[in-house]
């Protein structure tokens, strides 16, 4: 779960707020010029696609000269030119979108209808950015030039992202411009500590917009979060009653020295006449219930490793299991054991000798 927490998703969602997809109605650009304008908005982006929220805007087949046959599946996200800066998409290569570059290209409509052949005929190659991942599995080298596998113009190599939670594997993926959206989702990037006047305002400009949709937004945050909330209830459960297991235990092998030193008290006794130190009593008391707690780690630990590495298993990003955690969780139990063992068989071994053996 701390990996999970400090994972690099190859953007940055602190600050994003998303509106959830709505119909445009043709007022899409005026609306996202009127919440640019707000005090304490740093970007604003419409986007057909966001994060959290599925693996792209659609998916092509794209044939390679190894793959001419099946083809290799390819995500396309759909956004304006303000998606990149909004979500944080690091470029690695080349750079991002240009704004005069929409004139020309294939609108969310196109997309989303059927492209007739000589509307297709006039239109550029779509300028495009692609994923560092996505490149390479492609072979794509050259910027700036037309891609016949995409029909498109890559212009930047962004960093790889995950577009979802970190248990499905990061996808070829494909970044494409739009100036048009039938629907679409509104990002908006928030500077910090103006999270609750920029709602306020927006819901007004929203209500003159479109008066009967009700307002319905996420922090990008919060929804990454979100996905992991059945793990983090689970973390929750686990060091519950782990904690609860070990107390319990405590109890167990607490009640055991007591009586173990209650039929050896004089056995202390004698020993302590005959010179030895507390050290070397709690030594031998201690030694026995060591060995319970390797045995108990022997057993448990391939046990511990099959269930956590099932897991692990769900997740295609991890950690991967080693074998201190495991030396560590016997060491821990082992302080336990030699601490609860400590407390009565040093109370014991400090006894007077001479009360121990008065009854012999």
């Amino acid at each position: 779960m701390q990996f999970i927490g400090n994972k690099d998703l190859g953007y940055d969602p602190s600050g994003v707020l998303s509106i959830s997809s709505f119909a445009t109605e043709g007022r899409e650009a005026v609306l996202k010029q009127q919440v640019y304008q707000l005090s304490g908005v740093e970007a604003v982006s419409l986007s057909g696609w966001v994060p959290t929220r599925g693996d792209a805007s659609m998916t092509k087949q794209i044939k390679t000269p190894d793959n001419p046959e099946q083809g290799i599946p390819v995500n396309y996200i759909i956004g304006d030119m303000d998606m990149p800066e909004v979500l944080g998409f690091r470029v690695l290569e080349g750079r991002s979108f240009d704004a005069r570059e929409l004139d020309n290209q294939l609108s969310d409509a196109d997309f989303t209808g059927e492209v007739s052949k000589e509307r297709a005929d006039e239109e550029q190659p779509s300028k495009i950015l692609i994923t560092a991942g996505t490149a390479k599995l492609l072979g794509i080298a050259e910027l700036g030039a037309n891609e016949s596998m995409l029909d498109a113009i890559p212009v930047g190599i962004i960093e790889d992202f995950h577009s979802i939670s970190l248990r499905d594997p990061i996808k070829p993926t494909v970044i494409l411009a739009s100036n048009e959206f039938n629907y679409a989702s509104l990002l908006i990037k928030v500077q910090p500590g103006n999270e609750a006047r920029v709602l306020a305002e927006l819901a007004v400009i929203w209500n003159q917009f479109y008066p009967e949709k009700p307002l319905e937004f996420n922090w990008l945050e919060e929804m990454v979060k979100s996905q992991y909330e059945k793990e983090r209830t689970q973390t929750q459960l686990f060091f519950f009653f782990a904690v609860l297991m070990l107390f319990l235990a405590v109890l167990g092998v607490f009640g055991l020295v007591v009586h173990a030193t209650e039929q050896r008290v004089q056995e202390i006794g004698v020993r302590k006449v005959l010179g030895a130190s507390v050290s070397s009593i709690l030594h031998l008391f201690s030694a026995d219930y060591l060995k319970l707690v390797a045995v108990a780690l022997t057993i448990a630990s391939p046990i511990a490793w099959f269930g956590m590495n099932s897991w692990l298993n769900d997740f295609a990003y991890k950690i991967s299991l080693q074998w201190w955690m495991f030396l560590g969780a016997g060491l821990l139990a082992a302080m336990v054991a030699m601490a609860t063992v400590s407390v009565r068989v040093i109370w014991a071994a400090q006894l007077n000798p001479s009360k121990s053996l008065r009854s012999e």
